[in-house]
């Protein structure tokens, strides 16, 4: 009888304590998250990137102003490195004469702030002035042949671009232009008359020393046109041995082939 009851007992607790056991959690399955698209980038890609290309401006940036304290400076637009002029020339400066002629030069370039002009050439024609006709009408003892005037001339200058700048004119058109200096030596020759006059009696081969300044403005990359002015101071004459001191200024206005 008391076997019956300790079973009895026995089978009423094993499923209280069955019940009372933790149950065990299901295991969750790892979330396996979508591969990105082919040719995507991550944020973090994009980021990096970002951050090298600011880097990269910032480095131009102080590159710059490490060239210039006066922040970036455009390159030049309009440049040449050989150049042919053909022009008009006019000679003001002798009180008895004034000399209206044709001049042509070539020019090689360097580079932005240097060029040689290997020669400039001209010929000039000479028209008397009231001053010159007045003298030899009115003195006696004045012959024309004390008068020698600029016929031909040649010149070999450094050039020195000073200044190349852009303005607007209007409002409408962008206008490129240059400033320059040139120095250099000048051959001359003087004779009373003209070419189809000439008197090889009174000839005078000289030479000399020139300065001036120039301006330019382009039309395309291609042609531009300037003007000129210099003053040559004539030094020596050869066939003569002597000094005259003579200045002779030019006016010139050309139209300048750059390629």
């Amino acid at each position: 009888m008391m076997w019956r009851l300790g079973l009895a007992l026995l089978l009423f607790a094993l499923p209280v304590r069955a019940a009372d056991e933790p149950v065990p959690d299901e295991k969750e399955e790892p979330k396996v998250e979508a591969p990105p698209p082919a040719g995507a980038e991550s944020n973090k890609d994009v980021a990096i990137k970002e951050e090298e290309i600011e880097d990269e401006e910032a480095g131009k940036i102080e590159d710059v102003k490490e060239k210039s304290i006066y922040g970036p400076i455009q390159q030049r637009l309009f440049d040449q490195v050989h150049e042919l002029e053909l022009g008009w020339a006019y000679l003001p400066l002798d009180p008895y004469v004034k000399g209206y002629g044709v001049q042509l030069a070539y020019t090689y370039h360097f580079n932005h702030r240097l060029a040689w002009e290997m020669f400039r050439i001209g010929w000039s024609y000479n028209v008397d002035t009231k001053l010159k006709d007045k003298l030899i009408t009115q003195a006696s003892n004045v012959s024309p042949d004390e008068f020698p005037a600029v016929l031909f001339w040649g010149n070999s200058d450094l050039v020195l671009k000073l200044l190349y700048g852009k303005q607007t004119f209007l409002n409408r058109t962008v206008i490129h232009f240059e400033i320059f200096a040139v120095g250099g030596v000048s051959l001359v020759f003087r004779n009373p008359y003209n070419i189809f006059d000439m008197d090889f009696q009174n000839p005078r081969l000289e030479i000399g020393l020139n300065a001036g300044f120039g301006f330019r403005i382009w039309f395309n990359p291609t042609w531009s046109v300037r003007m000129d002015l210099r003053d040559t101071v004539i030094l020596f004459c050869f066939n003569r041995a002597d000094f005259p001191i003579k200045n002779s200024a030019l006016l010139g206005l050309t139209l300048a082939l750059g390629f």
